[in-house]
């Protein structure tokens, strides 16, 4: 079978910071596919056999850079967190103010959310395991810890009479409500349009910032 061109998202040669290698594109080939599957059929229903058979690539070829799709999932979880935090990270270096670096944080989740819808859903699916599946929990606990520490230098900056230990509870609160407002905005018909909707938490954020002392 002939093989799929690759269109290689201009995103990944910064990601990596270097040339691509022949490796890296074939992983890419196939993790994006990985992403497409698993977004419109889930965990259970995909397999290498059939990630090979959609990009043209023999099943062996796919099991050398990703001997299971669990490895698949993991690397895929893993490219797909790089590329929110890179939104996030080219969002912050525009701005100076603490309070424009907390809301450039929710403004990068809604705006990756809305440039890559796939991985926005794959990650939907992806909490759904870390549920149930402590591989899958602890992954997307490393992922947490880093996105509360980023949000921590920028609440300690705006509130630097607060404690280590109310930053961070306020950094996991913030945490929560963007994935709780995203994920409202990716599973339910809503009438409000999604600017307004994402302009309303930044709101409640800053109000939370300002005027509390603490969440309890």
């Amino acid at each position: 079978m002939k093989q799929k061109y690759l269109k290689v998202d201009p995103l990944y040669y910064e990601l990596f910071q270097r040339a691509l290698s022949k490796g890296d594109l074939r992983k890419i080939q196939i993790l994006e596919e990985a992403i497409r599957q698993l977004t419109s059929q889930g965990i259970e229903n995909v397999s290498l056999e059939s990630i090979s058979k959609r990009i043209g690539l023999k099943r062996a070829h796919v099991a050398h850079y990703f001997p299971s799709i669990g490895t698949i999932v993991d690397a895929a979880v893993r490219l797909i967190t790089m590329k929110a935090q890179r939104i996030t990270v080219e969002g912050i270096s525009s701005v100076s103010t603490s309070l424009e670096i907390v809301r450039t944080v929710v403004d990068g989740a809604f705006r990756w959310a809305d440039q890559y819808p796939d991985h926005a859903r794959l990650m939907a699916l992806f909490y759904y395991y870390a549920t149930w599946n402590k591989k899958y929990r602890a992954l997307h606990t490393k992922i947490r810890i880093v996105g509360a520490e980023r949000l921590s230098v920028a609440i300690k900056s705006h509130r630097p009479q607060l404690s280590k230990k109310s930053v961070e509870q306020f950094a996991t609160h913030i945490q929560c409500l963007i994935t709780g407002y995203l994920l409202h905005a990716l599973t339910v018909e809503m009438e409000e349009p999604i600017n307004d909707f994402r302009k309303r938490l930044n709101r409640h954020i800053e109000k939370l910032l300002n005027e509390s002392t603490s969440i309890d």
